[in-house]
């Protein structure tokens, strides 16, 4: 026994499944659900954010006034400052303005192609 190789007791099987399989839920789509929010509530939240200042955004997850959505957002981009890292804040734009088309490049080169076509004959 080793490394990825569990006694038999604790292995799964058919018949022994863990008790929560799966992912677990997305915070924010919980959140949004418990408390009847749209997609459309939190794209206009996420772009009332987006042009504000650093010490806006500070003051503004602060203020225990504010919606906690908004608090929510502004801590997680607050936390991105701290941490000099972008993670947070480029998900929500991908959310709020949809992320960027991704283009793949392929090539196959010749040898890949006659090989193919002796597999499969050419038609």
């Amino acid at each position: 026994m080793g490394y990825k190789t569990p006694p038999k007791e604790h292995q799964f099987s058919s018949t022994k499944q863990p008790k929560n399989s799966g992912r677990k839920p997305d915070k924010l789509k919980k959140f949004t659900v418990d408390n009847g929010l749209t997609a459309t509530d939190i794209t206009n939240t996420i772009k009332y954010i987006m042009p504000l200042t650093e010490d806006e955004i500070k003051t503004l997850g602060e203020d225990k006034d504010s919606p906690i959505l908004m608090r929510m957002f502004v801590a997680a981009i607050a936390s991105d400052i701290d941490a000099g890292s972008v993670n947070n804040l480029m998900r929500m734009l991908d959310r709020a303005y949809g992320a960027p088309k991704q283009s793949l490049e392929m090539s196959v080169d010749n040898d890949a192609y006659e090989k193919l076509k002796e597999l499969y004959g050419h038609k």
